[in-house]
C-alpha cells in the first residue's frame, strides 16, 4: 500500500513544522488585522509598512504550509487511487488467466473430438470402400452368373430339340421295330 518516499517522513516532519506555523500566523493576523478603518486614511509610515509586511510573510508561510498539506493528500488519495487500480487490474489479471485456462482446456477438448471424428470418419470411408467393392464383385458375379444361366438355357434349349428330335426318331423306329416284328412273326410262321 502506502509506501512512502525517501524523502517522506522529512516532508511530513516540514508539513508538522508548517501547521505550527500557520496557527502562529493565523493568531498574529487576528491580532493586526483589527486595525480601525480609520487607519485606512493616515499616512503611510514605517510602523505600518512593518505592520503590513508581517501580514504578507505571515500569508506566504500559510499558504506554503496549506499547499504542502494539500499536496501530501493530494499525494495520499492519488496512492490510493493507485493501489485500487493495481487491485482492479490484478483482479482482470486472474479473470483473463482463468478464461485463458477455460480456452485452451476446451480447446484441447475439441482437438481430441476432432480427431476421434476424424477416426470415426475414416473407418467409415474405408466401410464405405469395402462395401462399393463387395457390391461391384458381387454385381460381377451376378452378371457372370447370368451369362452363365442364359449360356445353360441355350444349351437346355439345344438339348430340348436334341431330345425331341431324338424321340421322333425313336417313335419313328418303334414304328419300324413293330413292323419288322410282325414281319418276322409272319416269316417264321411262313417257315414252320
Amino acid at each position: 500500500g502506502g509506501e512512502m518516499a525517501p524523502g517522506g517522513t522529512m516532508v511530513l516532519a516540514k508539513a508538522g513544522e508548517m501547521t505550527v506555523k500557520a496557527k502562529t500566523t493565523a493568531a498574529f493576523l487576528e491580532k493586526h488585522s483589527k486595525s480601525d478603518v480609520s487607519e485606512e486614511w493616515k499616512k503611510v509610515d514605517d510602523k505600518k509598512i512593518a505592520k503590513l509586511r508581517g501580514i504578507l510573510k505571515a500569508l506566504q508561510e500559510e499558504n506554503q504550509s496549506t499547499q504542502l498539506l494539500k499536496m501530501e493528500s493530494r499525494d495520499k488519495e492519488a496512492g490510493r487511487a493507485l493501489d485500487a487500480t493495481r487491485g482492479s487490474v490484478e483482479l482482470r489479471l486472474q479473470a483473463c488467466r482463468e478464461r485463458e485456462e477455460l480456452f485452451v482446456r476446451r480447446q484441447a477438448e475439441l482437438r481430441r473430438h476432432v480427431m476421434e471424428n476424424e477416426k470415426s470418419l475414416q473407418e467409415l470411408e474405408a466401410n464405405i470402400e469395402k462395401g462399393e467393392k463387395k457390391t461391384r464383385d458381387e454385381q460381377q458375379e451376378c452378371r457372370n452368373l447370368d451369362k452363365d444361366i442364359k449360356g445353360r438355357e441355350e444349351e437346355l434349349r439345344e438339348q430340348e430339340l436334341v431330345k425331341s428330335a431324338e424321340q421322333k426318331k425313336i417313335a419313328q423306329m418303334s414304328q419300324y421295330k413293330k413292323f419288322l416284328a410282325a414281319v418276322v412273326q409272319d416269316c417264321e410262321e411262313d417257315f414252320e
